[in-house]
Order: structure tokens, then C-alpha cells, then sequence
């Protein structure tokens, strides 16, 4: 089974007025995943800000943490085939 990683991006930016950011996504990538958590976080996040709100600014207004939790999918079970 392919392990898959929930990635949350949390913080506050600003577009026409201050809006907090709350955005989750699962990918099965584990180097895009990887990307969030390596020494190079932070452009990382700037450069999906840009990505995901055009026209954010992404000066000292721009606050972003990243939270990545591996998900591990459980196999299905044949117990039910017996009954």
C-alpha cells in the first residue's frame, strides 16, 4: 500500500484586507510533502501562497506554518467473507 501525507497549511495573509489561510490536502507524493518540512520551507510556502492567491503579498505580512502527518491505509480485511 502507498503511504499517503495530509499536509495542512496554516497562517494569515494579506489580499484587499487580512484573511487567514486554512488549507488541507493529501497527496501520495512524498517529496512534495518532504518539501514542506526541508530547510527550503519557507520558499516553499511563499511560492505556493503565490500559487493558490494570486496577488498575495508576500512581504512581512505573509505567515505560514506547514503540518505533514503520514497516513497509513489500513488493507482491507477478509473477515466479512466467512460470515
Amino acid at each position: 500500500m502507498a503511504r499517503k501525507y495530509k499536509v495542512t497549511i496554516l497562517g494569515a495573509g494579506q489580499l484587499n484586507g487580512a484573511f487567514s489561510i486554512n488549507e488541507t490536502f493529501i497527496t501520495e507524493n512524498f517529496n512534495l510533502a518532504r518539501s514542506f518540512m526541508g530547510g527550503n520551507r519557507k520558499e516553499v510556502l511563499k511560492n505556493w501562497a503565490k500559487n493558490k492567491f494570486p496577488g498575495i503579498k508576500t512581504d512581512r505580512t505573509l505567515s505560514l506554518t506547514a503540518n505533514v502527518i503520514t497516513i497509513e491505509e489500513k488493507s482491507d480485511s477478509p473477515w466479512w467473507k466467512f460470515w
